[in-house]
């Protein structure tokens, strides 16, 4: 068993719980070269990095670490729209839909009122 301690927040208070990271799934950050370094998709940076978990009772967790010297990786529970969104960003929809189940045809904001000038006619 490789137990990793999470932080978390309950009425205020910081709280600490643990999962299994044997028993859970794990998703790397997706990236991209800019012609210089490969940039993280999670965060936009080429020194901060997260990885996300889904643990063996179905909690998600967010891992996130950096290359800066001096700086303390964190394990945070995290809700399942967070885990939703970071999952399209960087593993894909199909990998999205196999948790989350079927996303529709479309995903944003409707658009009310009169239409910015951005918007074509």
């Amino acid at each position: 068993m490789d137990r990793i301690d999470v932080q978390y927040e309950e009425d205020g208070e910081l709280q600490v719980g643990w999962f299994d990271r044997d028993a859970a799934t794990a998703f790397d950050e997706d990236t991209h070269w800019d012609g210089h370094n490969n940039i993280s998709a999670a965060t936009g940076s080429q020194w901060d990095h997260q990885r996300l978990y889904r643990t063996g009772q179905g909690r998600w967790v967010l891992h996130c670490w950096s290359q800066w010297e001096g700086t303390v990786p964190t394990w945070h529970f995290v809700d399942e729209k967070l885990a939703l969104n970071w999952l399209i960003q960087n593993a894909g929809i199909p990998v999205a839909e196999k948790y989350f189940g079927p996303l529709g045809d479309e995903r944003g904001p409707a658009i009310t009122g009169p239409r910015p000038a951005w918007v074509e006619q």
